[in-house]
């Protein structure tokens, strides 16, 4: 089932970059802290698209990342989530342009 956030979530992304980002938005809603390999693997997009999807959802403030280290490889990975609405609506920097796509 399929709940008003996702919904919303998913929307918005189809709006900004079509279907693409309406896959990893999607992907990303239903995960619990995907990594951008995760997100590339239950979607079958490329990853370099799925970081460019990440990357721009994140510049819009639709997204977080939060940088964690991998002790196994040893470097710097990022886990992805959405921002719920009410997180959103509270940021300081969002215009009324993207209040209007979330609503």
């Amino acid at each position: 089932m399929v709940d008003a956030f996702e919904d919303s979530f998913v929307r918005a992304a189809s709006r900004i970059g079509g279907d693409d980002y309406a896959r990893v938005a999607r992907s990303l809603a239903r995960s619990e802290d995907p990594t951008d390999r995760d997100l590339s693997n239950s979607t079958d997009i490329g990853l370099n698209k799925v970081r460019r999807v990440l990357y721009d959802l994140w510049g819009r403030c639709l997204i977080k990342g939060i940088r964690v280290k991998d002790h196994q490889v040893g470097c710097f990975v990022y886990i992805w989530r959405t921002r719920r609405n009410s997180e959103m609506l509270n940021l300081p920097l969002i215009d009324p342009q993207k209040r209007l796509i979330l609503d």
